[in-house]
């Protein structure tokens, strides 16, 4: 006998949903199926009342609470759904900064739906520092499905040792000197990365970050957050995927993903190394000023090595489908709103990712959205 389920007796709107699986006395007697036992799913709980608002789902809504994520990103998520409704979970690859697009581009020709975010594509709606850009960028995360995959290549400019002298970033003060605009910006940058990474990570998407292998990003502040504390990295080279240029580099991802990471893993010789420096770009010109021997990057032969070589890609994509293949469906969550409710101070707002411009502009349009979140 099929279950049926059970009318509430209140069947107001705001009455808890009951399920009551009904098994006839000749089951019963049965020894198979073991009888289940009453299932009670309350709709009105506070996960469920404010993920609807933020346009997401309850699990993902708590777990960005149980993070302390800043209620001034819940409540931009919150403006985003007002503006564009609940978003088709379209996207399967997709890549952040992503310049020529070699790896969304590759994945697009292979029957993937691949989406670039880019600067250079466009000026306003993929300026990812921009207000409309903040807006599209959190259309992108809150539209890629679970399982697939997130490639970034975040503006690495201002934290490789070239620009150190500029930047005043190190090991030991990776934020800098804020006085600087260039500085700020790149802070604000990793910041939002972060928050949307946090918010993909709850949908079990795949994320890999690729930085150049003197960059100092993985000490920003955000990078000691709860939602960031299992990343790892492994080196790689450029050069052994088909580059111009060696370009040694460093590769981020979760320790729940590193099947994903570790075949993109490479050991250049030293014949190779010399060979790529005899014949590909020079990226440093090196120079003696008041008797210190200074050295200074080419900006034109740098930015070029941004571009990824075809194999790197292809071999990004090939390791996330190996990955997607071993995941198991997700378990259910069973969780409890009590377990972010917990007294402790929530954060209020990441001041160097700089939403509040997003949010004021947003306000002036719907007006204030009353709600806690």
């Amino acid at each position: 006998m099929p279950p049926v389920l059970a009318k509430p007796a209140d069947c107001s709107p705001n009455a808890p949903v009951i399920i009551d699986l009904i098994v006839s006395e000749s089951e019963e007697e049965s020894p198979q199926p073991p009888r289940l036992k009453r299932y009670k799913a309350c709709t009105h709980r506070a996960s469920f009342l404010a993920s609807a608002r933020l346009g997401i789902s309850p699990k993902e809504y708590r777990q960005l609470r149980r993070w302390n994520i800043p209620k001034d990103y819940l409540q931009l998520l919150c403006y985003h759904h007002v503006e564009f409704g609940w978003i088709s979970q379209s996207i399967e690859v997709s890549e952040w900064m992503s310049g020529i697009g070699r790896i969304w581009r590759e994945g697009e020709s292979q029957g993937y739906s691949s989406r670039g975010f880019e600067i250079e594509t466009d000026s306003i709606l993929q300026d990812f520092l921009g207000v409309l850009g903040c807006l599209e960028s959190i259309t992108v995360v809150k539209g890629t499905r679970p399982l697939g995959l997130q490639h970034w290549d975040t503006v690495c400019s201002s934290w490789v040792w070239v620009c150190a002298d500029a930047s005043k970033r190190s090991i030991w003060k990776p934020m800098g000197d804020t006085n600087r605009e260039f500085v700020r910006l790149g802070n604000c940058m990793v910041s939002r990365m972060v928050l949307y990474v946090a918010t993909m990570r709850v949908k079990r998407i795949c994320f890999l970050l690729e930085q150049p292998g003197t960059t100092c990003m993985d000490g920003h502040i955000r990078f000691q957050e709860p939602c960031m504390e299992d990343i790892l990295f492994v080196r790689t080279w450029m050069g052994c995927f088909g580059g111009e240029t060696a370009k040694p580099s460093k590769l981020f991802c979760f320790a729940k993903d590193f099947s994903a990471l570790s075949p993109l893993k490479r050991k250049m010789t030293r014949t190779l190394q010399a060979e790529l420096k005899s014949t590909g770009p020079n990226t440093v010109h090196e120079f003696v000023q008041d008797g210190v021997l200074k050295c200074t990057g080419h900006k034109a032969v740098l930015k070029n090595t941004q571009k990824y070589p075809k194999e790197y890609a292809n071999e990004v994509l090939s390791s996330w489908e190996a990955w997607r293949k071993k995941q198991t469906p997700p378990e259910h969550d069973a969780s409890s709103d009590s377990d972010y409710e917990d007294g402790r101070r929530r954060c209020a707002s990441w001041p160097e990712a700089n939403l509040r411009p997003v949010i004021r502009m947003m306000r002036q349009k719907h007006g204030n959205l009353p709600g806690h979140f």
